[in-house]
This record gives C-alpha cells, sequence and structure tokens, in this order.
C-alpha cells in the first residue's frame, strides 16, 4: 500500500439537488488502490450456481457488485493452509460454521463435522455470508493489504455471533487487511469500539450519518473512540429502549 496521503471524497445530495463534500483521509494512493472486495447485504453463495453466466448473458435485477462477488467466491481455493493471523480466522470461522465449505461444480455445500454435507441453501442467510468471507479467505481474495467493504454484517446473525464476527473483523484488520463495515448493530458497533481502545488495536475510525434537522442533507460526525461521536443513533435508541424495559419492569 502507499504511503502517499491522499483525500477521498464523496458527494452527498440532499432533496433538492444541493451538495456537500465529505473527505476522509486515505493512506491508499487513487493510482495505487488495493484489491477491494464489497459484501452487500443479500448473500450470494446459494445462488453461486449459474449467476455469474446468467448476469452476461441476461439482464438482471442485480447490480455488478452480486457479479463481481460470484467471480471471486469461484476463485479456487489456495494450496495448504493459510498462515498466520488469516489461517487462525479460517479455524474461527469453520467453527462457527460448524463445518467446512465444499464445492461440487459451482454449488457450494457446508460439511458437518460428522461429514454430513448440505446445500447452501440449507444454510440460514447470514451463515452463507459467514460462508462467502470463509471462502474468500480461503482462496486468497481477502489478503493482507487488501480492502474488506462489508455491508451490514450483523444482519440475520444471532447477536452472540454477530459479537464474534466484529472480533474476526478486528483481527483481520489487525493482519493488515482494511475494514470498513456499515452497521446498524448495537453489538456490532460496541464491540468494535471497545475492541479499538485495546493497546494492539490497528487505527480504527467511527463514522455517524445522521439525516439534518430540515431533512435535506445529512450530516457526517466522525471520531477515534465511539465514545466521542457526537451523534451515536444506535447506542441512544438501544439505551431508550432499556430504560423504556426497566420502567415497564419497576
Amino acid at each position: 500500500m502507499s504511503s502517499r496521503n491522499k483525500e477521498l471524497f464523496a458527494q452527498v445530495y440532499s432533496r433538492d439537488g444541493r451538495k456537500g463534500t465529505a473527505y476522509i483521509t486515505s493512506r491508499v494512493s487513487l493510482g495505487d488502490a488495493p484489491h477491494a472486495i464489497f459484501i452487500p447485504s443479500r448473500e450470494v453463495l446459494a445462488m453461486h450456481d449459474g449467476f455469474a453466466r446468467a448476469y452476461e448473458r441476461r439482464e438482471l435485477s442485480f447490480d455488478a457488485t452480486y457479479y463481481n462477488l460470484a467471480r471471486e467466491l469461484s476463485t479456487a481455493t489456495l494450496r495448504g493452509i493459510r498462515p498466520g493471523a488469516i489461517g487462525a480466522v479460517v479455524t474461527e470461522l469453520q467453527r462457527i460454521l460448524g463445518g467446512r465449505l465444499e464445492t461440487r461444480g459451482e454449488k457450494f455445500y457446508l460439511v458437518g463435522l460428522g461429514g454430513a454435507r448440505y446445500e447452501a441453501q440449507l444454510m440460514s442467510e447470514g451463515l452463507r455470508k459467514i460462508g462467502s468471507i470463509l471462502r474468500l479467505l480461503q482462496n486468497g481474495e481477502i489478503e493482507v493489504g487488501n480492502v474488506l467493504l462489508w455491508d451490514e454484517p450483523e444482519a440475520n446473525l444471532n447477536p452472540s455471533v454477530a459479537v464474534e464476527i466484529a472480533g474476526i473483523l478486528a483481527k483481520l484488520a489487525g493482519a493488515g487487511v482494511q475494514i470498513i463495515v456499515a452497521t446498524h448493530d448495537y453489538f456490532v458497533s460496541e464491540t468494535l469500539g471497545l475492541l479499538g481502545r485495546t493497546a494492539d488495536a490497528p487505527p480504527t475510525r467511527f463514522f455517524s450519518f445522521v439525516r439534518s434537522k430540515d431533512g435535506l442533507a445529512v450530516d457526517v460526525a466522525h471520531a477515534d473512540d465511539i465514545d466521542d461521536l457526537a451523534e451515536n443513533a444506535i447506542r441512544q435508541e438501544s439505551l431508550a429502549h432499556y430504560d423504556r424495559l426497566r420502567g415497564a419492569t419497576t
């Protein structure tokens, strides 16, 4: 990755067409950007069989990110066991899934610890997305120096598993994978906040997007510590709900 700083920017348009610009400092040169993987909120593993070919020939109501992910999942796994932190994360993901992934043709299967084989369609949607991360680690598409963008990693997951996934994301970041996550989940955001304070934590930045009071734009707040965010709707509503529950039981 390049050590030169560049200013990446995003145009934020309001309903009346006015725009503002949010600047994010990055250590990645635009001309030297690393390989990036985007995991959309809808999983791809179950529909992988034939999807890429159909997308290339037909008009489908999927944007190109789904096609890109299908192609990346198609890459064959690397030989041997992944080394270091990547290998440790692979082992953790297999434990969460309760087995290992296997392919037959373009179909994915989960092979359980007892040897039973299940089609990916029989896995929950949340676990299928975890399976996608596992596959991308095993085939080298997610690698040290690359970027992983994951939209709602908590979707369709038990909260305890969502917390584990947040910890795994922190481990990948510590190993050198740049992680960008969009979440609406209290457990994921607060777990990342706690892990970001540990002595060996990689540099972490939190962003909060809140619609302005006039409803015409989006205000962006950011901080190195989640406690320093000027607006944190996830925490505020979670604590308000806890107060409502406590009031209902007293």
